[in-house]
């Protein structure tokens, strides 16, 4: 296959070969064994011999293929001898480590090679073994040598290449630093199309390497382009084409945040594109396929006008599928001319070839064979960089691989990938491994490469590994093999035809797969890859021929196929006993890793990230070479190996996301550690953080947790974390009540971390002061710096003369009151003087903060959240502030800083008295919730000149909004200003309106293109000024009628909701005033009886819903309508009147989207029909309907309900229109009872279907729903079960079953035939009786059971067991699955008790309406050891069975009418609860004083009482962290304890307590002395302002 590649890197290997058979501990060995030390010695002489050969075989074997596979034999010979030279080390490693003698004979050393050869006497002599083992391989390569004459291969000089010594400059971004040539008159044509109204998409074709992406990058990077679009995003699509994946990076993009959505991606990005003009460009594009991309043009039709779709593809169909009105664009190759400059800025140092003439004749011949591609040119520029002999370029020049054949390899590639030194080919050809457009992480390669032994010790130069990978790395993206990835800048990628260049060169010895099935590998295969790309069985994975000399084996698979596989193990892969890579991210759900990993003696690379496993073996200890371990996200994990402290090559342990209580013994021992991402501590057991000491090489960042186990002040202090330069981000947690805060102040002293420095964060510590160090200037590398949940600290520390600190956090100081002095410090120079971001939150007392002269003189961001006492003293001027946040700061009564540069402001609370008034330049955007500023209207006069876009929302007293003051005004937003009356600035300054003043005003009008207009009843729409540049425009629960000759003509959105409207394009005849009009929805108009359709001649969507006297899409004197070529989305709703839709004849070639809701009158055949709809929706009592009039193959989604048709409904499902269809809902259909299931169905919703019974018209299902993720069957009340045969969904994750009342059970094997199930919901389902024998699947997460009145058990583990060294246990068997996360339980009349074993991930339990409850289990805080949220309600039955001291991560705790278990709880000593935030407490009627002080937490910040018939005083004094207090129906309750209520409360609500309301309304100053400070008071869902 590939002509160059077993020469690729064997120059190097055999120098990695020669260190290590020269090293003394090799040669000790081979002495100390008694062996035969003359072979190794002329295995190296022949070795040498054959390395001469190098040069000239790499040459040759281009023409001639005896070479080729001479080199491939050879480098078999060479991995051989590789192997056994490691088995050696391992065992010298084994004798050092191993109790016994450092000479001890072990027989089984090379067990791995006796299993390969199966040899028949397993106790032959270790010196036997491994001179036969040298002698076969001196053998081998003697062979090799004694072929050189025949193949014409002669000694050189030299043994061989070493590592140039010549370090290329770093280039991080070198498309960008040489520029792009001949291009412009293609970047014109682009931007030409762009602007034109009649294309819809561009697309940029061409071959691999002409620089289609390139282009487009210049394109979408113009200021020009800039200025003409809303909104821009880039999204790199490549051959897999995912759906849910395009749109996930296209939200990410527009948006900035991730989005985490699965179901709702569509609707989603269509709101966030709705109305904006867009740029969207997709790179490298691959399917053509026009059902594929049916979603993604649907998420796209609330575009603007003008908006644009670029595409790069190799294929030009594609850009049809994606829009009709397209345009190809083929790029073509550069001129020799365009490609000689690129070439010379690649070549030469300044781009110029003047003083290089004798080169520039060569270079250009050179360019001439890079026939126009800029990659090759670019490629081969930089391979010459740096060489200025004639006889070097000549070399490149004359090379025969110029000649080479290939249909996909560029030769001036080959040819550059000829010329790198021979450590970067071993390192370059290792990446074949990776799939096309894999996006990789600069580590991740090193670490690879590292494993390998690809990364040539340098002991004399002092280098480290990582440190030499690394300029190898830089060396490769100087010379454009990698190229930084455009859609994630930390991560690299290999343009497409470089990749293939590495699987060129790399032959059979790396292969990638994907695709669920492994298919017959080569037997020369050392490095696989596998990419798993779709659900389907994945039983091979685990059967990788034994025989296979792997020494890679990396396994991958799309981010869609998130879960673990069943049908796979670990077992198979310790008989791949050469692997020095395996990585394993989330393969199976496997809870152990078999003692046969010991038998890995090689391996270096371990990544099990996302395994399922519990705890590692302590066999997993004896990989003595192991240097990196990655277990990230395995969050079942507890514990790690007591023996770990053996793998002294150890480099890598990332230990992040798992659930570890303690670090094992003796991490001091592993000395080579350069990674550890968290420190855990240990209750007295594990290793102590005096072990840290030890670890001298710690660098990035690291977490250490659980600081308040440390027992000894001086432990802390031996961790030498001072010491620790290479350490970069540093995050110190305690966890849980302090109960010695001076000892937390000492432990806390002791842990000062090295001045280098550059990110700390500190969370959860319990000492009253900091240590002088957290703010010592000293820390001048220092730039983020986070202090979170320090409660018990009544001052912050002296930060200000932190001079590079640039982000800063202060949360959850529950006892600060003041920011004064102290946060400055006491020095002259300027304070916070890099400072960019600052951010208070969650600090319940704090009041006052005093300024300071000069201080923050670069902050950009400021946020202050929920510090509901800061009554005053924000800075006075700060000058860089671009965006200022303030939200739940009720008190704030100052005025705003002086900031001249401000651009955005948002204001969310309840203040009455912040100031606008130094605002005197900026803000471009402001935003404002529930806020109440004195003196508004004159403060936004102030601001008139400066805003570009405002919200106001929840502002009753706004009366007059003078909207033509805002000359820069582009976007208006106001909703729920329930007293807004008017826009006019006549009005708001106290003058009568005049019909001559706004006519003058509206001629100046400010430049508003959006206008959203939200529940403000008495803003007259009549009233409403109509900006001639709105081209979006929203009005919502407005009343009135508006003339629609006010409407700009540049308005292409439109909705109105319950506002009577367009009456007037009938009554007046207004054809072709409304030709911009791309989308309309109107809502609720009951005046409007005819929509003149034909009026709107560019509307792409019209929704009309609930105007019940519509009539007509015509005028009645109208026969035709004739074509609609740019309506795709067509929506009517509930239209009682509308008995004639189009008239005759209507086409719409484009419609997409139809949906019919309730149209009773309207006769179906009118509906239009068209090849391209997609989405179907029919809801109605219509019979008329023809079925068959959209039998359209790409149809996607179908949805129908109320329907009676003449024909059968199940015959026509049966018909094949729906084989395509992903998505079907079926409701209100009596005629339907059986439903067939689909291969591409995704999702299959059937409601109020009284006679459906199955999924088939026979009992015997045979077929998988391979597709299925979600069914939900509600209100069938003949579904009793289901089939006999069964519903096979493997990849069902979501099943509700409501409303089945003849429902009596689940199939026994739902575990078999539903193993992905996440989502269980059971309702309403009274014949309901068990769960299935054989358990519930083993992915669930999410139970509910509600209504189910014959059940009477809900059960958990059959059977369970202990698991060595840990005291919890490992369900073996189960009916309820360890993985839930949340169960609720409601309304079981006959339910008794519940069993809980097991459920060691339940987080959130909730259990109600269940009268005869009465068993819980006493130990059930040690069954649930993850709960966190807790609610149980009208259980009278049951009992207390809670321990609060074993409860440590719950939040929420909920009990209501419950008497028996609440008579326990107040008895419990909850206040020990150290997460516990909310406690609701109702229905009980023996308690008069509540809650005593030993009951609740200080911490508690939510706290509801209610139906405590007997209340009389409440005990409140303690919970100084109060935000929130609630008092329901406590009749008797008249009076609040002590002098106040907590200072921290921020909201008091009373209701049903009539005693205490008399006090409050009556202003008692018996009871106003105690809740005057509070800002937000209700009485009976009333403010008390307003009573």
């Amino acid at each position: 296959m590939a002509e160059v590649a077993a020469g690729a890197f064997l120059s190097s290997f055999f120098q990695f070969l020669f260190e290590r058979m020269d090293s003394s501990e090799i040669v000790h060995f081979l002495k100390g064994q008694k062996l035969d030390h003359g072979l190794l010695k002329k295995l190296k002489i022949t070795m040498i011999t054959v390395n001469g050969l190098l040069d000239q075989a790499e040459e040759k074997q281009i023409i001639m293929p005896a070479i080729k596979e001479w080199l491939n034999e050879l480098k078999d010979a060479v991995y051989e001898a590789d192997d056994l030279l490691d088995d050696i080390s391992y065992q010298i490693l084994r004798s050092k480590l191993e109790t016994g003698s450092s000479r001890q004979k072990v027989c089984k050393i090379f067990s791995s090679h006796r299993r390969r050869r199966r040899r028949r006497h397993h106790h032959i002599e270790i010196q036997e073994e491994v001179n036969a083992k040298l002698g076969e391989i001196l053998g081998l390569l003697e062979h090799l040598v004694k072929q050189m004459d025949a193949l014409g291969l002669s000694m050189r000089k030299g043994i061989g290449e070493k590592p140039s010594s010549q370090k290329t400059p770093t280039i991080s971004k070198p498309d960008d630093a040489y520029g792009i040539y001949g291009r412009e008159k293609d970047k014109k044509a682009i931007m030409k199309s762009l602007k034109s109204d009649d294309v819809g998409v561009i697309c940029i074709m061409g071959i691999g390497g002409i620089g289609k992406t390139t282009l487009a990058q210049l394109v979408y990077n113009e200021n020009e382009v800039n200025k003409w679009f809303d909104l821009k995003a880039w999204v790199c699509v490549s051959e897999e084409f995912d759906v849910s994946k395009i749109m996930k990076d296209i939200l990410k993009e527009v948006t900035g945040e991730n989005c985490d959505a699965k179901n709702e991606l569509c609707s989603e990005l269509k709101e966030k594109l709705d109305g904006k003009k867009f740029l969207l460009v997709m790179d490298d594009v691959w399917n053509d396929k026009y059902s594929d991309w049916a979603t993604l043009r649907e998420s796209l039709q609330t575009r603007a006008p003008g908006s644009k779709i670029l595409i790069t593809t190799r294929i030009e169909s594609t850009s049809f599928v994606i829009h009709s009105r397209s345009v190809v664009y083929h790029l073509n190759n550069l001129t020799d001319d365009d490609c000689w400059f690129l070439f010379a800025k690649h070549a030469f140092n300044d781009g110029s070839s003047s003083e290089h003439s004798d080169l520039k004749k060569i270079g250009r011949e050179i360019v001439k064979k890079c026939k126009g591609v800029p990659l090759a040119a670019k490629t081969i520029g930089t391979v010459l960089r740096f060489k200025r002999d004639v006889v070097e370029w000549e070399k490149v020049l004359e090379s025969s691989m110029w000649n080479l054949v290939s249909d996909d390899i560029l030769p001036a590639l080959q040819l550059s990938y000829h010329c790198l030194p021979s450590h970067l080919k071993r390192c370059f050809a290792y990446c074949a491994i990776f799939p096309k457009g894999f996006e990789f992480y600069r580590k991740l390669l090193i670490d690879l490469w590292m494993a390998e032994g690809f990364l040539l010790h340098s002991a004399g130069s002092g280098k480290e590994m990582e440190f030499l990978g690394n300029e190898y790395f830089n060396d490769l993206v100087s010379r454009s093999f990698f190229q930084q990835s455009s859609r994630n800048k930390s991560c690299f990628v290999m343009h497409d035809l470089i990749h293939d260049l590495a699987t060129f060169i790399s032959g059979d010895f790396c292969s990638s797969v994907e695709g669920n099935r492994l298919p017959k590998l080569p037997l020369r295969t050392r490095h696989l890859s596998h990419l798993i790309t779709h659900f389907g069985s994945y039983d091979e994975l685990g059967r990788i021929n034994e025989g296979l000399p792997l020494r890679t084996f990396f396994y991958m698979k799309l981010q869609k196929l998130a879960d673990h596989f069943d049908k796979v193990t670990y077992d198979s892969f310790s008989l791949l006993d050469r692997l020095r890579v395996l990585s394993l991210p989330g393969y199976c759900s496997e809870t152990k890793l078999p003692d046969s990993f010991r038998n890995l003696n090689h391996l270096r690379y371990l990544n099990l990230s996302g395994a399922s496993i519990r705890m590692l073996p302590k066999s997993l200890s004896s990989l003595y070479h192991l240097q990196t371990l990655i277990l990230f996200q395995c969050q079942n994990l507890v514990k790690l190996p007591t023996n770990m402290g053996r793998l002294i090559n150890l480099r890598c342990l990332d230990i992040r996301e798992t659930k570890l209580k303690k670090m094992p013994p003796q991490m001091g021992n592993l000395k080579e550690l350069r990674i550890l991402t968290n420190f855990i501590m240990g209750k007295r057991v594990g290793s102590s953080i005096k072990e840290l000491r030890e670890l001298h090489h710690i660098r990035g960042e690291v977490r250490i947790e659980n600081l308040q186990n440390v027992v000894n002040v001086q432990d802390a202090y031996e961790a030498n974390l001072s010491f620790k330069h290479h350490l970069q981000k540093l995050e110190l947690k305690w966890s849980g009540e302090v109960k010695d805060s001076e000892h937390t102040n000492r432990v806390l002293e002791n842990l000062k971390p090295s001045w280098s420095l550059e990110s700390l964060c500190i969370v959860g510590y319990g000492g009253t002061a900091f240590p002088r160090w957290t703010g010592d200037a000293i820390f001048s590398k220092l730039l983020s710096l986070k202090l979170d949940k320090c409660k018990n600290c009544s001052q912050l520390p002296l930060l200000g003369q932190l001079p590079s600190l640039q982000d800063l956090s202060i949360t959850a100081f529950d006892q600060v009151t003041s920011v004064g002095p102290e946060f400055y410090g006491r020095s002259s120079s300027m304070p916070f003087g890099s400072l960019k971001v600052l951010r208070f939150e969650d600090m319940p007392l704090w009041n006052f903060w005093t300024d300071k002269d000069g201080a923050f003189p670069l902050l950009l961001d400021l946020h202050i959240i929920n510090c509901p006492n800061l009554t005053k003293a924000l800075p006075n001027h700060l000058p860089s502030l671009t965006k200022l946040l303030i939200k739940g700061c009720q008190k704030l009564v100052d005025a705003l800083p002086r900031a001249p540069v401000l651009s955005e402001v948002t204001l969310e609370d309840n203040s009455r008295r912040v100031v606008f008034a130094e605002l005197t330049s900026g803000p471009c955007h402001l935003q404002v919730d529930g806020f109440h500023s004195l003196n508004f209207l004159e403060q936004m006069k102030d601001l008139s000149t400066l805003l570009e876009d405002i919200e106001i929302s929840n502002d009753n007293s706004l009366r007059c909004f003078p909207l033509m003051l805002f000359s820069k005004l582009k976007r208006v937003q106001l909703s729920g200003c329930l007293n807004l009356e008017s826009f006019s600035a006549a009005e708001a300054y106290g003058n009568p309106i005049s019909s001559t003043f706004l006519a003058r005003t509206c001629s100046n009008f400010p430049p508003i293109q959006e206008f959203h207009i939200c529940d403000c009843p008495k803003l007259p729409v009549v009233s409403m000024p109509m900006p001639p540049t709105i081209q979006n425009m929203s009005l919502h629960n407005q009343t009135g009628s508006m003339q629609v000759h006010k409407l700009s003509s540049g308005l292409h959105s439109l909705l109105v909701d319950k506002l009577d409207l367009l009456e007037e394009i009938y009554k007046k005849h207004l054809h072709g005033v409304f030709n911009t009009f791309e989308e309309i929805t109107v809502t609720g108009c009951n005046v409007l009886k005819y929509f003149l359709l034909k009026s709107f001649p560019r509307l792409k969507s019209l929704v009309i819903k609930q105007c019940p006297n519509m009539e007509s899409f015509s005028a009645p004197d109208e026969a035709t309508l004739g074509d609609f070529r740019s309506c795709m989305s067509l929506e009517m709703r509930k239209h009682m009147h509308l008995d004639s839709m189009l008239g005759s004849s209507p086409n719409f070639p484009q419609l997409e989207n139809i949906c019919i809701i309730d149209c009773q009158q309207l006769p179906l055949l009118s509906v239009p029909s068209a090849p391209t709809i997609q989405k179907l929706t029919l809801v109605d009592e219509s019979r008329d309907v023809k079925l068959e009039k959209w039998s359209t193959s790409g149809l996607y989604s179908l949805h129908v309900g109320k329907f009676h048709s003449p024909e059968d409904i199940e015959m026509w499902l049966m018909s094949g229109v729906c084989s395509n269809v992903a998505e079907i809902t079926i409701e209100d259909c009596d005629s339907l009872s059986y439903i067939p299931l689909f291969p591409n169905i995704e999702s299959l919703n059937i409601r109020r279907c009284p006679n459906f019974t199955s999924f088939s018209a026979s009992e015997a299902i045979h077929e998988e729903a391979t597709s299925l993720s979600l069914l939900a069957i509600k209100e069938c009340p003949n579904l009793a079960s289901f089939p006999e045969e069964g519903l096979r969904a493997p990849y069902l994750t979501e099943l509700y079953l409501w409303d089945c009342i003849n429902l009596n059970a689940l199939h026994d094997h739902i575990k078999a035939f539903f193993p992905k199930l996440v989502v269980l919901k059971i309702g309403r389902c009274p014949e309901f009786k068990s769960f299935p024998k054989g358990g519930l699947p083993t992915k669930l997460q999410s139970l509910e059971i509600q209504s189910c009145s014959k059940l009477s058990f809900v059960p958990s583990f059959m059977e369970s067991n202990n698991i060595e060294d840990d005291e919890e246990f490992v369900p073996e068997e189960s009916l309820l699955p360890s993985t839930l996360t949340h169960l609720k339980i409601r309304d079981l009349p006959n339910l008794k008790s519940v069993d809980y074993k097991g459920l060691k991930h339940l987080a959130d339990l909730e259990i109600g309406d269940c009268p005869i409850l009465h068993f819980m289990p006493e130990c059930m805080q040690t069954l649930l050891p993850s709960l966190v949220k807790l609610k149980i309600y009208n259980c009278p039955g049951l009992e207390s069975f809670l321990d609060a001291s074993l409860l440590e991560k719950l939040e929420l705790l909920d009990i209501r009418d419950c008497n028996k278990l609440i008579a326990g709880l107040i008895r419990c000593n909850l206040h020990i609860l150290p997460s516990l935030t909310r406690f609701t407490v109702a229905g009980y009627n023996d308690l008069e004083s509540f809650p005593e002080e030993t009951l609740l937490p200080s911490g508690l910040t939510h706290l509801q009482i209610q139906g405590l018939k007997m209340l009389k005083s409440l005990q409140l004094q303690h919970l100084t962290s109060l935000r929130k207090l609630e008092i329901r129906d406590c009749p008797e309750l008249q009076y609040l304890p002590g002098e106040r209520l907590p200072s921290s409360l921020s909201s008091l609500s009373i209701s049903g307590c009539p005693l205490l309301k008399q006090g409050c309304t009556g202003k008692d100053s018996r009871i106003w002395v105690k809740i005057s400070h509070i800002p937000s008071i209700w009485i009976d869902y009333i403010p008390l302002s307003e009573m």
